[in-house]
């Protein structure tokens, strides 16, 4: 991994909690994820005209950016669901543990062996999760429902996150971000529709400011934490390398959890998210 690419992937792990903590402290997450969406893609087009982009789409980028719009959803309802049920503190560290699912994926998928190494990080991220599960005053701080949406969620980024690796390689990441974008709220925005969560003619109507306000700057982040990824895997940033380093937003977010939204247990918490990193990056930085 060269330097360049280093700098883009920890400046897009130091961006990503933050508009994951603006999606937490919303009244309707839903709509606010759907916004989100909205403004990313919208700053995703005008960057690529103004780039002078080629907006069209090779057909071997086809199955990429599906395979990507797949993993966004799987991701996108869980995340959602997830900040409804659980603290961010502890289920951030599980969402962004997608190097595991990159490890098992490309062993099941490509016959990948991984040596004793990755099993030894493997056993270490294990014993964080478990950490996590232990809160001052309970046996078990995890809620099943509630761990099993962000494992989902866990998942879909490692979908998207090796779809984006691939697609970066035959078109340009803005456009991408925009095809994926679109594809993904015109789906979203139906599914919510019809489950009763939002009307489309309401969509703004209800929302004070300081709500508009934080959905755009939350577009913002999106599309910047998103676009310095896309533009790693466009320079030859290897999937499980940068999945990996990514993993320095797990205690950012946990202190994030604690110092603006008041969750409590925050020192074990802290600690287990640094075993859990620490398990990722020995798994696959050895």
């Amino acid at each position: 991994m060269t330097f360049e690419v280093l700098m883009m992937v920890l400046l897009s792990a130091a961006i990503h909690p933050f508009w994951n903590l603006l999606v937490k402290r919303e009244n309707c997450p839903e709509r606010t994820y759907f916004l989100l969406s909205l403004g990313s893609l919208c700053l995703a087009l005008l960057h690529a005209l103004i780039m002078g982009y080629d907006l069209s789409v090779p057909p071997e980028a086809y199955g990429p950016i599906a395979l990507s719009v797949v993993g966004q959803l799987i991701y996108g309802f869980a995340l959602v669901a997830t900040y409804q049920k659980g603290d961010i503190s502890i289920y951030y560290p599980i969402i962004r543990a997608s190097p595991l699912f990159v490890i098992a994926a490309s062993f099941l998928v490509f016959g990948k062996v991984y040596d004793w190494w990755v099993i030894l990080g493997i056993l270490i991220v294990l014993a964080g999760g478990a950490m996590l599960a232990i809160q001052p005053g309970k046996a078990v701080g995890l809620d099943g429902k509630t761990l099993l949406l962000a494992v989902l969620a866990m998942c879909g980024t490692g979908i998207y996150s090796m779809a984006d690796g691939a697609a970066t390689q035959v078109i340009e990441s803005p456009v991408l971000f925009f095809y994926v974008q679109i594809s993904f709220a015109m789906i979203y925005g139906t599914v919510m529709r019809l489950q009763g969560k939002f009307h489309f003619s309401a969509m703004f109507l209800p929302m004070e400011f300081p709500s508009i306000r934080r959905s755009l700057m939350a577009s913002s982040l999106v599309y910047a934490s998103y676009l310095l990824i896309l533009l790693a895997y466009a320079q030859g940033g290897d999937i499980a390398l940068v999945t990996t380093v990514r993993q320095i937003s797990i205690p950012l977010s946990v202190l994030m959890g604690g110092m603006m939204l008041k969750e409590k247990g925050m020192l074990p918490r802290f600690l287990a998210s640094g075993v859990l990193s620490a398990g990722i990056a020995i798994a696959l930085v050895h």
